[in-house]
């Protein structure tokens, strides 16, 4: 997998919030959604967040005393999954701007972002389960099924996730040609500008939660 800056830097971040076990679950989502902006269009990066959030877990709960990290790892993971549902209702919300204004996104970008949720849908408990038992067998003490754990936490951004796919996968060309039925001169968008909406709305909504 290649190395991304945002996604070491995320893992880093959630370490020190769960190691500090201050408003985790809050701080975890604004991190994790700053992350998905600042990747947004690479390459299976919706996966790379998780794994990386997963990773930060690890490293941070090791450093929590133990009767202490089973809730912060729920914590985490409720961030986690709240981080991600908003990137997939910020998704929806792109979309829905787009179409506002007479105007639809590239074909290539639509097809790329929901690819990314429909891996994330189908990889999301195995690459945040296989990055926790990574972790020290000390600091996996108590902690039961980390898979287990995992689904269960991260139910709660399924259907953010389904949403998100139902609605990329719709016409991604009808808002366009239902502009140029009324005379827009320009109504498809340029590559890469669904990313730079979504990054947008994203880094918006972890600016309001921090």
């Amino acid at each position: 997998m290649e190395e991304h800056k945002w996604g070491e830097g995320l893992a880093r971040a959630i370490e020190g919030i769960a190691a500090e076990g201050r408003e985790v679950r809050r701080r975890v989502g604004a991190a994790v959604e700053s992350a998905v902006a600042a990747s947004a269009g690479a390459k299976d990066a919706l996966l790379e967040v998780a794994r990386s959030a997963a990773d930060g877990a690890a490293a941070g709960i090791e450093r929590t005393r133990a009767t202490e990290r089973a809730k912060v790892l729920d914590e985490v993971l409720d961030g986690l999954g709240d981080g991600l549902g908003r990137a997939a209702h910020g998704a929806q919300l792109a979309l829905e701007e787009a179409k506002a204004r007479g105007a639809a996104f590239a074909s290539e970008d639509v097809e790329r972002l929901a690819k990314g949720f429909e891996d994330l849908r189908a990889g999301l408990v195995d690459a945040v389960g296989g990055a926790l038992a990574r972790g020290p067998a000390e600091a996996k003490e108590g902690l039961g099924d980390l898979r287990t754990h995992a689904a269960r936490s991260l139910e709660g951004a399924r259907p953010g996730i389904e949403a998100a796919i139902q609605a990329l996968r719709r016409d991604p060309a009808g808002a366009a040609r239902g502009a140029a039925s009324a005379g827009a001169a320009a109504a498809r968008e340029g590559t890469g500008a669904l990313f730079h909406s979504l990054a947008r709305l994203l880094d918006r909504a972890a600016d309001r939660l921090r």
